[in-house]
This record gives C-alpha cells, structure tokens and sequence, in this order.
C-alpha cells in the first residue's frame, strides 16, 4: 500500500516537473523574421488579445500562421504588441532535474525498506535432563 502511494507521487511530481522546464520569453521586433514554422506563439494584439498561433512565418508585413487547428491567421505587425515564444529554461530544468533525481533514490529506498526481511528462529539444544526456561527474546518478530 505504501509503495502504491509512493509511486503515485512519484510519477505525479514527475509529471509537474516535465512542464516547468520552459518559459515564455517575449521576441523583439527586430527577432520577427527568424520565427521558425515549428514553434507556437502566443501574441497580444494592440487591443490586448492573445492568441495562440502554431507554425508563423512573416510575409511582408503579416505575420501568418495556424489558429485553433485550422484556420489561417493573417495579422499585421502593426496589429501586434507582443510575440512570445516558449524558451527552455536552464534554471527551472536544473531544479526539476535534481528534485526528480532525489524523488528516484527515496523511491527506491522506501521500495526496499518495504520488503519483508525474512526471519530465521534457531530453536536452543536441547538440555541433557534438566527442565530451564527458554532463552529471552532476542528480536526478529
């Protein structure tokens, strides 16, 4: 039941680890034309809407790309106040690193100090003719 318990953690903390290994880093607008047709962007229009656009790629003044799945999004530069793209993070990628390191070894060592150690009981010689108490206890139950 413990190891049950233990690894459901386990495997939650890894979860939430794998997503705070990134961040959002705001591109300039001189960085505008090296946007690369893999990433997503989230832009904030002059009017403050964000919108999340996959695969952008700017076409003399547009930027152009991918909205909710489908539809094709044509904005104009001047439409756009910011564009943020998703940057790996060395530093939160260090510390999920480390913590998921540490979260492995207790989960191995609560896995092994949780199985049974089995117990062997020496029964005393048997006495030449004189009736004693048995030993005291000396552990292992």
């Amino acid at each position: 039941m413990i190891c049950q318990r233990v690894c459901i953690v386990a495997l939650s903390a890894l979860l939430f680890f794998t997503w705070g290994c990134t961040s959002m880093k705001t591109i300039s607008s001189d960085e505008f034309s090296n946007l690369n047709e893999r990433m997503t962007i989230q832009i904030t229009t002059m009017d403050g809407a964000q919108l999340i656009v996959k695969e952008p790629r700017i076409q003399d003044s547009t930027l152009v790309g991918i909205m909710d799945g489908e539809r094709i999004a044509e904005i104009d530069l001047s439409d756009i106040e910011t564009i943020k793209k998703k940057k790996l993070n060395y530093l939160k990628t260090s510390v999920a690193g480390a913590v998921g390191i540490a979260g492995v070894m207790v989960l191995i060592s609560t896995l092994r100090t949780s199985e049974s150690i089995p117990v062997v009981v020496v029964d005393p010689p048997a006495s030449s003719g004189t009736s004693t108490s048995p030993p005291p206890c000396t552990g292992g139950g």
